[in-house]
């Protein structure tokens, strides 16, 4: 299999067809992890003070909250660009250009982009009849999508590492925060009740922070194409990394399905992983010059900031993303979700089980066992003694040891050591660097929505399975 880059831009790389596709997807091997460095380690723990200094740029403060660096926000000039770069190809002419609301003329992300980190924002008139056409495309869609990045999760409290963004209007006012504790901003919200209406098939998720997990939006439709914090199968991608074969393979999939991409706080600047937005914009502006119609939706992208690839938006929209997400949700008169009814339920089913899972999924990889998919009985039929090929017992009380069932660990063991305060499972794993080198001790987080989806069989592999009796790992 060769090495598929994170940072390989689409432009790069071959064009395939339905049947190379599927071939392809055959060929790949899903359980190979290729990471050429380990991930951070997540397990510790401490309240942050996340601050802007003078200079507007984050930094981590020992001492209590302070206010955070004002910005501008009285316009300095409307944008000067094309009018799809303005308001996409099928944006109204009669728009007026959006206002810009703070200068900053460094590079959105050196090395990968000649456009800076100017932020604008739709006139409230034109941003009303955007949500309008939004709420339209997407009820055109036949297969949704969303690809989002660091922006969607400003509005968190989690800073934009990737571009260094300083001032960004999007981002959240000082708050104390750990980046593994932060809570689903609206816009994750939003995105998860468009899934639960039927409105959203998939998310590509750029960011590992697990924050639509925790606004309710199922692991199972999830791709995760640059690694997870809350995933031990699935480690952190670095930019010289690789991408995970049969994430990859989802991806392709995707970008081949979809219709419609809402494309949200990414700088859309050569990942690899952006031909899922980018390819679905080509495919409805290439039937709109031939047509003047298009039969695809096509793409939308949200973001302050401009991006490279606005010429093949059918929709740009230069808002806050929660500000578009919430009029969007109430055009659409999307039913209400409350995401800590499904932390409840997650919670219960853990103590009503004191940490030991029964699950329908192979021991030997983790694959789910075919015929046990969303079946409410498998779990019931394995208490009641069914035959052990039918799926496992998962324990993870604190100590007990644990087997990594894909991806750069697979097959390393793992101890369980205990929970964090939101109540998901800390694991240290035990992993060979290499001839002549020591194991190394790793932390990592399983989000505990993982127990709950295994256990009613709605995930393809369970990242975790048993290790063989009497093991235990080496530090």
């Amino acid at each position: 299999t060769s090495t598929i880059l994170i940072n390989q831009p689409k432009a790069n790389m071959t064009t395939i067809t339905a049947q190379q596709l599927a071939d392809k997807m055959t060929s790949l091997r899903p359980t190979q992890t290729i990471v050429k460095t380990a991930p951070v380690g997540m397990e510790e723990e401490k309240t942050t003070t996340w601050v802007r200094n003078e200079e507007g740029k984050w930094v981590e403060a020992s001492g209590p909250a302070t206010a955070a660096v004002s910005h501008p926000v009285e316009p300095l000039g409307p944008l000067r660009s094309t009018h799809t770069e303005m308001h996409g190809f099928r944006g109204n002419r009669q728009w007026e250009a959006p206002q810009c609301v703070l200068r900053d003329g460094s590079l959105a992300r050196t090395g990968y982009t000649t456009i800076n980190r100017d932020e604008f924002e739709d006139t409230p008139a034109v941003l009303a009849a955007k949500v309008k056409m939004l709420a339209s495309m997407i009820r055109q869609a036949k297969f949704p999508i969303a690809y989002t990045g660091a922006g969607i999760s400003t509005e968190s409290g989690i800073p934009d590492y990737a571009t260094g963004s300083s001032a960004s209007r999007a981002a959240l006012v000082t708050r104390h925060i750990h980046c593994v504790e932060a809570g689903p901003s609206d816009a994750h919200l939003v995105l998860t009740r468009l899934h639960s209406a039927g409105l959203m098939k998939a998310w590509v998720q750029q960011n590992h922070d697990g924050l639509p997990q925790k606004a309710g939006f199922p692991q199972s439709d999830m791709n995760e194409i640059h690694g997870a914090w809350f995933d031990p199968s699935n480690p952190v991608v670095p930019m010289a990394g690789s991408l995970r074969d049969d994430l990859f393979a989802n991806l392709l999939q995707l970008e081949n399905d979809a219709d419609f991409c809402i494309c949200v706080g990414t700088s859309l600047s050569g990942m690899n992983a952006d031909r899922a937005a980018i390819t679905t914009g080509e495919k409805a502006k290439k039937q709109f010059e031939t047509t003047k119609t298009s039969v695809s939706p096509g793409l939308v992208i949200i973001n302050l900031q401009r991006t490279q690839c606005d010429n093949v938006a059918a929709l740009r929209i230069f808002a806050k993303a929660s500000v578009v997400l919430n009029a969007l949700a109430e055009e659409l008169a999307l039913p209400p979700m409350d995401s800590h009814a499904r932390d409840a339920e997650i919670q219960r089913a853990i103590a009503q089980n004191n940490d030991v899972f029964v699950l329908p999924y192979s021991p030997e990889d983790g694959s789910l066992i075919e015929g046990e998919q969303a079946s409410s009985c498998a779990c019931a039929r394995l208490r009641a003694g069914a035959a052990q090929d039918k799926g496992f017992e998962l324990d993870l009380r604190e100590d007990s040891v644990v087997r990594i069932s894909r991806g750069k660990f697979a097959g390393d063991l793992a101890v369980v050591t205990g929970k964090n305060r939101q109540g998901h499972y800390r694991l240290k794993v035990s992993h060979d660097l290499g001839k002549g080198r020591v194991k190394a001790q790793v932390p990592v987080l399983l989000g505990k929505w993982w127990v709950l989806e295994g256990m009613r069989g709605e995930v393809p592999v369970f990242p975790l399975i048993p290790a063989p009796a009497g093991a235990r790992p080496e530090f």
